[in-house]
């Protein structure tokens, strides 16, 4: 293992906002399952509200990847290759 990957942290964050372009609520832990917690938390909180855009975020150094994104249209996830952007529309449930 090099040094590099040594110090290669990953947090996970669940990302709020009640406007396009407007201010954050944001939370960082370091295990998955509480920023996917806090993701759903928000999602049935807000959903119905149609500004609000929720994000759930894989961070590793200064890269960010957005694992699902919900807004009024919908839940949207990425697709299992992380190189690309196109991701798919889920079922609004």
């Amino acid at each position: 293992m090099n040094q590099d990957e040594s110090t290669t942290k990953t947090k996970h964050v669940a990302r709020l906002r009640f406007e396009a372009d407007g201010p954050v609520v944001e939370g960082e832990w370091a295990l998955p399952k509480t920023a996917e917690d806090q993701y759903r938390k928000w999602v049935g909180l807000y959903s119905k509200n149609p500004n609000v855009v929720v994000c759930l975020i894989e961070k590793t150094n200064c890269r960010e990847r957005v694992l699902r994104t919900w807004t009024e249209q919908g839940e949207t996830t990425q697709t299992h290759n992380p190189r690309t952007r196109a991701g798919r529309r889920a079922e609004a449930g």
